[in-house]
């Protein structure tokens, strides 16, 4: 199992159903680090099936629960306001008696002074308390609302489930070897064949997709039936041909968009009017700092455009998730090249 012969290696034995379908549980006393997995047949073939990369597991340590002082920052803040009206006030006082030309009691002059001192008090504990309640930062996170969604943790608790399958390309319908897949701190680099598989992973995950040609990363949504295998479509040319188009989507740059429709489109539909009737889906805030999220990919024949109403013979489709919302893209290879159609 191990990439170095001379490093340990582990050997499963395992079987398949008739379907083809295995699982093999991995040694619990496997050091972190990359290992390869190579399959051997009953008659001594030896096929490379994946790279698995397990990562060093850290647990912190446990702290007391930290105290909160959300509650008191608005009581501490409308006494802070009392305090400065007052200050604010015999400092007015006193000013004015200094140009009336009245002499003050030595008595009024302490009490200025001691109001003075509260009010500078009371912005301490003010500024304190907003500090350990966390509404400075929050106040600075509004100017940035848009977060990498790929790390938010998830506080509700949600099953396990196993995802297996195969990285295929959806033109030569091949496995595609050197396509890196992680989900939280497992990774695998896919061999010949295409094959991944991930055990016992929560069912509201994303599988990350990169490869050094990819443009952006890429997250997949799960299935959470894993009693099924998820193939992941995978072509370099024709994710980065959908990426740009994204791109140019969420710049507002449509007129460009019009180049990476397929020929038979053109032919039906004017630039102008393309223009005019485009929906954008995408903005350049939703794609500020984040990933894109596919939902689903499938290979469709004969398929046919309801906007355009043309038939192709093949076509991709690619449906994202982006606020909340279902996006479809569809991929058509036109002239050795890939073709958009939302």
């Amino acid at each position: 199992m191990d990439t170095n012969t001379n490093q340990p290696q582990a050997t499963i034995d395992i079987q398949t159903d008739a379907q083809g379908n295995w699982e093999a549980q991995f040694p619990q006393n496997l050091a972190p680090g990359l290992h390869k997995i190579i399959v051997e047949t009953e008659n001594g073939e030896q096929h490379d099936m994946a790279l698995l990369n397990l990562q060093v597991r850290s647990q912190a340590p446990i702290e007391s629960a930290p105290v909160s002082y959300g509650h008191y920052l608005y009581p501490v803040a409308l006494l802070t306001i009392l305090v400065l009206i007052l200050a604010v006030n015999n400092l007015r006082l006193m000013v004015k008696a200094k140009k009336d030309k009245r002499s003050l009691e030595k008595r009024q002059k302490n009490m200025t002074l001691v109001t003075v001192l509260a009010a500078l008090f009371s912005i301490l504990v003010f500024c304190f308390v907003a500090y350990q309640s966390g509404w400075f930062k929050s106040q600075a996170s509004n100017s940035d609302s848009v977060q990498p969604i790929y790390d938010v943790p998830v506080d509700k608790e949600v099953g396990l489930v196993d995802v297996n399958g195969l990285v295929l390309d959806p033109l030569e319908d091949v496995g595609v070897a050197g396509v890196d897949l992680m989900v939280k701190e497992v990774s695998i680099r896919t061999q010949e064949g295409g094959a991944y598989n991930f055990a016992q992973i929560p069912a509201d995950s994303y599988i990350r997709i990169t490869h050094p040609a990819l443009k952006k990363a890429l997250l997949k949504t799960v299935w959470s039936d894993g009693q099924q295998q998820m193939n992941i479509l995978f072509n370099i040319d024709m994710l980065n041909t959908l990426l740009t188009v994204i791109d140019l989507e969420a710049a507002g740059k449509y007129w460009q968009i019009y180049e990476y429709l397929p020929e038979k489109i053109k032919a039906t539909v004017h630039p102008d009017i393309f223009h005019e009737q485009y929906v954008a889906s995408f903005t350049s805030g939703d794609l500020n700092q984040q990933n894109i999220v596919v939902n689903k990919q499938e290979v469709l024949d004969a398929w046919r455009s309801e906007g355009y109403d043309v038939l192709f013979e093949k076509a991709v489709h690619v449906e994202f998730l982006n606020r909340e919302q279902k996006v479809s893209y569809y991929l058509v290879y036109e002239n050795n090249e890939w073709k958009v159609i939302k």
